[in-house]
């Protein structure tokens, strides 16, 4: 089995969880154990057509990181939560390590661990107004391993992360109020098993938002962000950039059956390099709930925004997606989701490409008592990439448990 993770990242995950771990009479009021197993099977498992496969086999015969084009994936992924309230102050993380097996392509399988820390004063950003302090924040670190087959990079890609998330807000009166925000991001990617041309990656974001408080249960905001983008790659390519957008817009609960955040701005891409001009687009975020009954909730989103990728290019990805859920009875849950995803990419050279992606899903799960959850899911996609037309299914079966 390939162990994935690097040394480091192992003792550094260990110590923040002995340090956050060793004075639990003090710091710990509530920990449990936790625990998630799955197997599942995947038609596409590298994200690519049967031809591109078939040249990545006949080029380089003696890889074995490509032994097959789908797979069986069998995880065991144990962990570690705990949970302390200080007066306002909100702590919980977990420490955990994911186990993962694949069948056929067995070089790909690893073992990594997962660590996260969060820290939230007075619920911070969940409300917007508070009768207990008009400064809040939170705070999230993440710290692993990530292995997913990435449609945009059309690989299964493996990095090592850090990421870390603070925001502030303040409300000067019961109207008025400002926040900042930030998520740094460090990305150490590994060779992926059909491309072997990935630059490590840092992203950060800053920005900056003005509300009006129209209710305790909605605002009216306006925000600006900028975000820097650093490729680790010899030469400066399309990743390396910075990204600027605007934006206005509503969050909150608009009825007692809808809530959620609506926004709708406009963005602007400087690069780095000289070869390539500024390009910009509207931009948007669209996440929406609604309390159909008591049985039956839907969701509804769309987002428009610029990101690098670790192969040197720049993207615009629009994303669109309709969810169901409905519940059986008391113990027996159903979802549908429906998916349709446009990435435009600009390369270091200046050309242009792009790739659409339509999908469907439905799923079931079952608690099998107040502990322990069972379930299944299918995915169901289609790809359209320049001129290649392909598809993927997934069927997974899982059971997860809190103790």
């Amino acid at each position: 089995m390939l162990i994935l993770y690097k040394t480091k990242l192992f003792f550094v995950s260990m110590l923040l969880s002995i340090s956050v771990f060793s004075n639990p009479l003090e710091i710990i009021s509530e920990l449990d154990v936790g625990a998630r197993t799955s197997i599942l099977y995947d038609s596409n498992l590298f994200g690519i057509s049967k031809e591109v496969y078939q040249q990545a086999r006949v080029s380089a015969p003696s890889n074995e990181e490509i032994e097959s084009r789908d797979d069986f994936v069998i995880n065991f992924s144990p962990s570690l939560h705990f949970s302390r309230k200080i007066y306002l102050l909100n702590i919980s993380g977990s420490a955990g390590i994911s186990m993962t097996r694949y069948i056929k392509n067995t070089d790909k399988s690893f073992i990594v661990p997962v660590t996260t820390l969060s820290l939230d004063f007075d619920e911070s950003l969940k409300k917007r107004l508070s009768t207990n302090a008009k400064i809040r924040f939170d705070a999230t670190f993440d710290l692993g391993q990530h292995v997913d087959t990435s449609i945009m990079e059309q690989d299964l890609v493996s990095y090592t992360y850090f990421t870390t998330n603070l925001n502030v807000r303040y409300n000067h009166s019961a109207k008025f109020g400002i926040g900042a925000g930030t998520s740094y991001s460090f990305k150490d990617y590994q060779s992926g098993a059909v491309n072997d041309s990935y630059s490590d990656l840092t992203i950060l974001p800053l920005s900056a938002q003005a509300f009006y408080i129209y209710s305790e249960k909605l605002d009216i905001f306006t925000d600006y962000s900028t975000t820097i983008s650093i490729s680790d790659a010899s030469k400066t390519n399309a990743a390396d950039s910075q990204i600027h957008a605007i934006s206005l817009g509503l969050n909150g609960e608009y009825s007692t059956k809808l809530s959620g955040k609506m926004s709708l701005g406009y963005s602007w891409n400087d690069y780095d390099s000289p070869v390539l001009s500024t390009t910009d687009n509207l931009v948007s975020i669209f996440d929406l709930n609604w309390n159909h009954n008591s049985k039956t909730t839907s969701s509804y989103f769309i987002n428009r925004q610029f990101s690098p990728s670790a192969q040197g290019s720049s993207t615009f990805t629009t994303n669109l997606g309709l969810r169901l859920n409905h519940k059986l009875t008391d113990r027996f849950r159903g979802f549908a989701t429906t998916s349709y995803s446009i990435i435009d990419y600009t390369l270091t050279n200046g050309e242009s490409s792009k790739l659409d992606q339509v999908g469907l899903g439905i799923g079931l799960d079952y608690n099998w008592s107040d502990s322990i959850m069972i379930g299944s899911v299918y995915n169901f996609s289609i790809i359209n990439n320049k001129d290649e037309n392909y598809d993927r299914h997934t069927f997974e079966i899982y059971a997860s448990g809190r103790f």
